[in-house]
């Protein structure tokens, strides 16, 4: 039997950690879309009422968002998959430490154990800091994009107010709510992030249910002999049974 696919700390790692990054997706992640949806639905709808042209400019400056989420997803999938390794690796070494600590502390390798520790740590806090870095990001360009979107969509309007096509009033109520338009981008972002995380650790959960175990139960199981008389119990006898390192040398 494979015992080496899933130890004990990969195992805690996808009961903890992933686990706790689906939840908060499905208790934060999907009310924060449904609310951010809604808000961008009634406001365009309005904008649409108040003037078409304003509506359509302000429905057209969603499309350099739109690529600059579709950017955001690439890049941030391939730091969370890192970061979930990351985290799962540190994992693993605690638990596997702390289970065989009397080994440890017999051959004397907690400084080994410290500085491999360490090593790990220090890879989740780089990984950790890249995914931030890419929050951040998203935030500044987006909230640039926004900025210069309204900027432009209100030097337009003017214009047209000015040459007597359009009301001051409904540019004033179109500037308002196209300021609103753009608000749930900010939340928009902590949906990707948390989707992002969970995809992430939805991968490394399915790779575990996807595992078939090495000793599948028979399709047609064998009844046990009957027991002798004259003694306790039965007796199991095991044949061609081994076990083996990742070398392959095998005892």
């Amino acid at each position: 039997v494979r015992t080496f696919m899933y130890t004990s700390g990969r195992l805690i790692s996808r009961s903890t950690t992933d686990v706790e990054a689906l939840r908060e997706l499905l208790d934060e992640g999907l009310q924060e879309l449904i609310q951010v949806v809604l808000s961008i639905v009634y406001i365009t709808a309005m904008l649409l009422v108040l003037d078409v042209g304003l509506g359509g400019a302000a429905v057209l400056s969603f499309v350099p968002l739109l690529m600059l989420v579709r950017n955001f997803q690439k890049r941030s999938m391939r730091v969370y998959r890192k970061r979930s390794t990351a985290i799962a690796a540190v994992i693993v070494k605690f638990a596997e430490t702390m289970n065989g600590i009397r080994p440890v502390k017999s051959f004397r390798r907690e400084r080994a154990n410290d500085a491999a520790f360490a090593e790990l740590n220090s890879r989740h806090r780089q990984v950790n800091g890249d995914s931030i870095l890419e929050m951040a990001r998203y935030v500044v360009l987006s909230r640039l994009t926004a900025n210069v979107a309204v900027a432009a969509i209100v030097v337009w309007g003017a214009y047209r107010v000015a040459d007597g096509a359009l009301a001051l009033g409904v540019l004033a109520a179109s500037a308002l709510y196209i300021r609103r338009l753009y608000d749930p981008i900010d939340r928009m972002g902590m949906f990707l992030n948390s989707y992002q995380s969970a995809a992430a650790s939805l991968e490394k959960i399915a790779g575990l249910l996807a595992q078939k175990p090495s000793v599948p139960d028979p399709v047609q199981p064998r009844e046990l002999p009957e027991r002798k008389a004259g003694k306790p119990g039965r007796s199991v006898e095991f044949e061609g049974v081994s076990f083996g390192y990742r070398t392959g040398r095998r005892h």
